[in-house]
């Protein structure tokens, strides 16, 4: 029993694992607002492309 609790191997895994899940929420928020405003510019060029019409 001694052995296996002073193994750190699956600590280790865990603590990188909390790392990259903390680091994915704090960036989060910022790919949706970017996301947001590529969506708008899309919109955007295809109505300007819309209204220049076919000659």
């Amino acid at each position: 029993m001694k052995k296996i609790l002073r193994d750190q191997r699956g600590s280790t895994f865990i603590e990188n694992a909390l790392w990259i899940i903390l680091f994915v929420l704090a960036i989060s928020p910022f790919l949706v607002t970017l996301a947001t405003a590529i969506g708008t510019k899309f919109t955007e060029m295809a109505s300007r492309i819309n209204s220049i019409g076919t000659p």
